[in-house]
């Protein structure tokens, strides 16, 4: 199960799913990712995160996830996942202690014209519950509709803003897409 949290108003609900799905079938694979992921945890060292997610991947997600899956299906190692912090034992340092490893094997992203436009297709939405944990009227329509969001860009072109951390991949890695891939896009959808 992965967990996207965009915004701040995600997070309680976010980890409240995944205790609820560890509560119920704790066999269950959950892995967390998302705007507010990208930006509030890319340093995280707290290893009880990980009594509800079992991996927490950074940046563009599409690279993190492909590896994440051929790593559960057995065809790669856990030393090649890209972007994602997993919890380990150190017990070659001679303590049993939880730490949480971050491990990035560098490797290209997925391109961007490559990547898709996400869709609703198929899902029971009239059966999903709500995850609104405020009543602030920003967080309402960031998190309480179903959003098909249609991405024009990854990153920024300008770099330029000093509220901005420039640094982050995410960020200053700008990749657009062209006009006729996204025309083609918009009309797959309607």
């Amino acid at each position: 199960v992965l967990v996207s949290v965009p915004f701040p108003g995600c997070v309680y609900a976010a980890f409240r799913i995944a205790q609820t799905i560890k509560a119920m079938h704790p066999a269950v694979i959950t892995a967390l990712g998302g705007g507010f992921v990208n930006t509030e945890l890319r340093e995280i060292t707290e290893t009880r995160v990980f009594d509800f997610f079992d991996y927490v991947t950074l940046d563009d997600g599409e690279g993190p996830l492909l590896a994440l899956l051929e790593f559960l299906r057995g065809d790669r190692p856990q030393r090649e996942l890209m972007r994602t912090f997993v919890r380990t034992r150190e017990s070659d340092l001679g303590d049993d202690s939880d730490v949480v490893r971050y491990i990035n094997h560098p490797e290209p992203d997925i391109a961007f014209a490559d990547v898709g436009t996400p869709t609703w297709d198929g899902l029971p939405i009239d059966k999903y519950l709500s995850t609104l944990d405020m009543l602030n009227p920003m967080h309402r329509l960031w998190c309480d509709g179903r959003w098909n969001k249609l991405t024009v860009a990854h990153g920024c072109y300008w770099k330029k803003c000093s509220f901005c951390d420039v640094s982050l991949d995410y960020i200053g890695r700008y990749d657009a897409v062209a006009a006729t891939t996204l025309v083609d896009r918009i009309e797959a959808i309607v």
